[in-house]
């Protein structure tokens, strides 16, 4: 059985809730016996995910490293700089789709469906932000069609977003360590 504190925590709280809930209605004969099993849950150490955000210089080069990867035609460096841009959640990012960006109003919406907080987004395009989408359309050697990937995956085409591990591939190329600080 793996150890995972977080669902521990969340059980014991519901568990919690119940025997307050039941001794408050008089159900129980005796006080809550919660509280003096919360010894036994597991410790919850807090892990900051790697990054290089608090160094400009290095962030400068790390930005350049990428932007002269994508000019090379590299699709995951093209992926790197959507972040860069627009500080999007990676997943969505690499589910971005060509029906998701509205030229006209210079933003990229997605939907309830689309997000991981299921909550519609509104990513405003900059001047580089649509340089890069207009790159990514003239890279494209088959017609561009509604519901194809921005940011596909080459080997399988723009049916199929990137991978999930393509991003922190991508920077390991670059020669980032995925614990550098």
């Amino acid at each position: 059985m793996r150890n995972k504190p977080q669902t521990a925590k969340r059980v014991y709280s519901i568990f919690n809730l119940i025997f307050k809930f039941a001794s408050a209605l008089g159900y129980l004969d005796t006080a809550n016996p919660m509280p003096e099993s919360k010894y036994l849950l597991p410790k919850i150490y807090e892990q900051n995910r790697a990054a290089i955000t608090n160094d400009a210089e290095r962030y400068g080069e790390l930005v350049a490293k990428i932007q002269m990867q994508y000019e090379l035609e590299d699709n995951g460096a093209g992926l790197l700089l959507f972040l860069v841009y627009c500080f999007t959640r990676p997943g969505e990012a690499r589910k971005l789709q060509w029906h998701n960006v509205v030229w006209r109003d210079k933003v990229i919406k997605l939907s309830t469906q689309e997000t991981k907080t299921a909550a519609p987004l509104i990513i405003p395009m900059s001047r580089q932000v649509i340089e890069l989408l207009e790159s990514q359309k003239r890279r494209r050697t088959t017609p561009i069609l509604p519901n194809d990937y921005i940011f596909y995956a080459r080997y399988r085409g723009p049916k199929y977003p990137m991978s999930d591990a393509a991003p922190g591939l991508k920077l390991r190329q670059l020669g980032y360590a995925s614990d550098e600080q």
